[in-house]
């Protein structure tokens, strides 16, 4: 509830602090970028070290491409919401939304003019890449994660230790 109420406020007063809002776009960029390329580098690394014995490529570093894939998935709609919030016009005014509904950043791949709300697509690209993109790219992430560091055998090895 609290959560809803602050996002049902920060939807409000977006239009008063367009820059606000416009940095925080740029920084959700910034972190999740360098988070995804910090997770590749310690899944690289982690591969290197500890399987050195595996001779196959694939079976030595496919977590790493894995989490590559997952690193550009992910980025892909905070950095078009980035692109789309940095050249949007505004509602008003000869280049405006309401003088060029159907031009672009007014008309894009997540909203058209008549959205109301800018946490949901309202068009049907707009869900395929939310979907596509951010989903699967967690899934890869996850799926990732859990083969650079060999956590099934780990929990395998801890479950007979604990059952005797």
């Amino acid at each position: 509830m609290l959560s809803g109420q602050s996002f049902g406020k920060s939807a409000a007063a977006a239009g008063a602090h367009a820059h606000t809002v416009a940095f925080f776009h740029g920084l959700q960029v910034a972190i999740t970028m360098t988070v995804m390329l910090n997770i590749v580098q310690y899944a690289y690394w982690t591969c290197l070290s500890r399987r050195q014995h595996v001779t196959k490529h694939w079976d030595k570093y496919g977590p790493v491409y894995l989490l590559m894939v997952a690193a550009v998935l992910v980025t892909v709609q905070p950095m078009m919401i980035l692109i789309i919030g940095s050249w949007y016009p505004g509602k008003d005014g000869p280049d405006g939304c309401n003088a060029n509904p159907e031009k672009w950043p007014c008309h894009n791949a997540f909203w058209d003019n008549t959205a109301t709300n800018s946490f949901f697509p309202n068009q049907a690209s707009g869900w395929l890449i939310q979907v596509f993109c951010t989903y699967v790219g967690y899934i890869l992430l996850v799926v990732g994660v859990v083969q650079a560091t060999d956590m099934v055998n780990k929990m395998k090895r801890t479950w007979r230790m604990a059952r005797g």
